[in-house]
């Protein structure tokens, strides 16, 4: 929410569903917060803008600001506990003919003082960032491109590019990090695991469009959202991938193919759609 520059968090028990508290803060006008990362181990909040990223206290007082790269289009931003660093990951906008989207750019900020760290340069068409706290890395789909970037948050060194799937849409994990779950719709729609202690890789068949991909909270149920049959299948994320079960989400096919969002209560075994 916002009047001006003040904002609002709203602190909300998962509990009761209630809003126990709303955390205002003060942000740039004209700029609409996109995404919220949480330190749990000093209480800090992030909060980004695709121009700018606010670092607050619990109470919503700031604590730092500062900007990100304009000259680029922001996809995502993320913060990463195990380095303390706030990454961004962006766009080169075109210009002299390019073709729009061609570049990728992952940019490292220490929050503390808003300073660059490094940055990596890689890909085509990365929308999204996926961080695995158990093995350190950052995993981003290519967009069309049959490839997933892998970033080692250790260093920062350099995007490693996976050969996997023809279209990976979101990832997920499961048995602490060691399975990588991976959803494909654009060179046929299918589910895959990538095994990064190994480097196996095997795929298994899904619905259409299976976009949104999570695992429970315990990392031994797979749950895929099927945007364009408007299903939601359930999957043993142990050998085999086992289809447990569809359930018809009652609504028209193909109307929810908008890249739509899922979240899991796993302590009552609910998925929220």
């Amino acid at each position: 929410q916002s009047t001006g520059a003040q904002r609002q968090l709203h602190l909300v028990d998962p509990a009761t569903g209630k809003v126990n508290a709303e955390i205002a803060y003060a942000a740039p006008p004209n700029e609409r917060a996109a995404w919220l990362s949480f330190d749990s181990t000093t209480g800090r909040l992030f909060i980004a803008t695709p121009r700018t990223v606010i670092v607050l206290r619990s109470d919503g007082s700031q604590l730092s600001t500062f900007r990100l790269p304009s000259s680029q289009t922001v996809e995502d931003v993320l913060f990463d506990p195990a380095s303390g660093k706030i990454v961004a990951m962006s766009l080169e906008r075109p210009e002299s003919g390019e073709v729009a989207g061609v570049g990728g750019v992952m940019t490292v900020f220490d929050p503390a003082n808003g300073r660059q760290v490094t940055s990596v340069s890689f890909g085509r068409k990365p929308h999204q960032m996926t961080l695995n706290t158990a093995t350190g890395k950052i995993y981003i789909p290519n967009g069309d491109a049959s490839v997933v970037w892998s970033v080692d948050t250790s260093t920062f060194i350099e995007a490693t590019p996976l050969r996997l799937g023809d279209s990976v849409e979101q990832v997920a994990f499961a048995g602490n990090g060691q399975s990588v779950f991976l959803s494909s719709r654009l060179g046929g729609s299918y589910l895959a695991e990538y095994r990064p202690g190994d480097g196996t890789f095997e795929t298994f068949e899904s619905g259409t469009w299976p976009i949104p991909v999570q695992t429970t909270a315990e990392g031994d149920r797979l749950l895929v959202l099927n945007a364009w049959d408007s299903t939601l299948s359930v999957y043993d994320a142990g050998d085999g991938h086992a289809l447990l079960g569809n359930i018809a989400l009652g609504l028209p096919d193909g109307s929810t193919d908008r890249l739509p969002a899922m979240a899991i209560d796993s302590s009552r075994s609910l998925a929220y759609v």
